[in-house]
């Protein structure tokens, strides 16, 4: 034997994976319309028209670095849906070693997919002081992002949602991590 496994072993195998990844109990005929739209919510990207300027990276929802504020309309995907829509931002991320950390986001939008983009968030840890986190209640789960915000009256926003990568991976198998599936009524 050359050390390769043989057709048989090799048709197991698959038949295993296969059956992992597309699990009985998706039977709602649903199931590739879900994946898709869990996939379609791991990135947020829109180009801005604006006035105002913004330069920001955040590494999570607890750290960013930059700031600026801009208002007018973007049109791109948000909530694995395509739109445009006008939006009003304000950003500050500031990390200190002497002060501690800072990350403001306040967001406006009219008329975007989702009546969100991101939605608001503020985390706090500045020294002497506990730290506070505070979000939009309709994105519990938005803290686990990579964002990049680049805009001089032209730009662009774009986001990387690990927890929307989570929850598509645990869709693959029958799971709905943040439990936004379609419910099936019969």
């Amino acid at each position: 034997m050359n050390g390769l496994p043989n057709n048989a072993y090799r048709r197991r195998v698959l038949a295993v994976a296969i059956a992992a990844l597309l699990p009985a109990c998706a039977g709602s005929g649903q199931y590739l319309q879900e994946r898709g739209a869990d996939l379609a919510e791991v990135v947020q990207i829109h180009l801005v028209g604006s006035v105002g300027a913004n330069a920001k990276v955040e590494v999570t929802r607890f750290v960013g670095v930059g700031g600026g504020a801009y208002s007018g309309y973007a049109v791109g995907l948000a909530n694995g849906r395509w739109g445009a829509w006008r939006e009003h931002v304000a950003d500050l991320g500031v990390v200190s070693k002497n002060t501690g950390l800072m990350n403001l986001h306040a967001e406006r939008v009219e008329g975007a997919p989702g009546d969100m983009v991101s939605g608001s968030y503020m985390f706090s840890a500045l020294r002497g002081q506990p730290a506070q986190y505070e979000q939009d209640p309709g994105t519990p789960y938005d803290w686990a992002t990579v964002r990049l915000t680049a805009v001089l009256f032209a730009g662009v926003d774009c986001e990387l949602r690990v927890h929307q990568m989570i929850d598509f991976f645990g869709g693959l198998f029958g799971g709905d991590p943040l439990d936004d599936d379609r419910a099936v009524l019969g």
